[in-house]
């Protein structure tokens, strides 16, 4: 979480006309999101599972999605200002 307050706080400076850290790029890799999906909620189900015996598979489905949905929702809107895109170098991610 930290690395996203960082992230968040640079954004929100940039956005400001704030060169914070210009010299920093950012490289997003792009997956299949569906096979990201799966993946996280598996390890979600698995690190739940060292600490409690009741796990809910449609409950962590259900909190994957929404919190991969609402980072990619705040990753986009961040992106739409031309000088915060500008910092992205966008790599396709194969299997």
């Amino acid at each position: 979480m930290q690395v996203q307050a960082i992230f968040e706080a640079a954004c929100a400076l940039k956005k400001e006309g704030v060169d914070a850290i210009p010299e920093v790029m950012i490289v997003q890799t792009h997956r299949d999101p569906l096979t990201v999906l799966a993946s996280v909620a598996s390890l979600t189900l698995v690190l739940q599972g060292a600490f409690t015996d009741h796990l809910d598979l449609a409950e962590i489905g259900a909190e994957v999605t929404q919190r991969w949905s609402s980072g990619l929702e705040r990753a986009m809107q961040a992106r739409r200002d031309v000088r915060v895109d500008e910092r992205f170098v966008d790599v396709r991610y194969q299997e």
